[in-house]
């Protein structure tokens, strides 16, 4: 009897921290590991309900994706990322994904959102394929732009765009 009592008080404890681990790693609530076998080290975690985090506002939300839709995308998030390296997403610091379904940022539909600090991009996986394989290699980006902002002269940056673009004040 005493054993079955240490047995099951391990066993709660031991979820327990898991779950603040997660949280202490990304800041983010509500998260569930998904099992995505890869060639590099990133780890893949989904919603497992409703989340809105953010530094200011709580402006980014995240709704769960179903089962259904992440094995339907998982093939073509594996792909992409395993284009990178083990060296190349350690040097970029990349470590974590997050699978969203109608991702928001500042209440406007989003595709991806990156953030560096944390090592961690979350992507909306409810979109087409071509938008989701874009959107992984764009967030890749933001997270190497915004540590690496020194090799990033904007007015070099800017020659590669016709004359007549301009960026817009705000990605949303």
């Amino acid at each position: 009897m005493k054993l079955i009592k240490i047995l099951i008080i391990v066993l709660f404890f031991s979820t327990n921290v898991l779950a603040d681990t997660i949280y202490y790693l990304l800041r983010i609530p509500n998260l569930e590991m998904v099992n995505f076998e890869n060639n590099n080290q990133i780890k893949t975690f989904k919603a497992k309900k409703y989340f809105k985090v953010g530094i200011k506002d709580n402006n980014v939300e995240c709704y769960s994706p179903n089962n259904q839709l992440i094995k339907e995308k998982q093939n073509l998030i594996r792909e992409n990322i395993d284009l990178y390296s083990n060296f190349f997403l350690n040097k970029i610091n990349l470590r974590f994904l997050v699978l969203c379904k109608d991702l928001e940022v500042a209440s406007i539909p989003a595709l991806g959102v990156p953030n560096h600090s944390l090592k961690t991009i979350i992507i909306n996986i409810n979109t087409n394929n071509y938008k989701l394989s874009r959107t992984i290699h764009h967030e890749i980006f933001h997270i190497i732009n915004d540590q690496y902002k020194e090799l990033f002269n904007y007015e070099e940056w800017k020659k590669f765009n016709s004359e007549d673009f301009k960026y817009q004040s705000c990605s949303t």
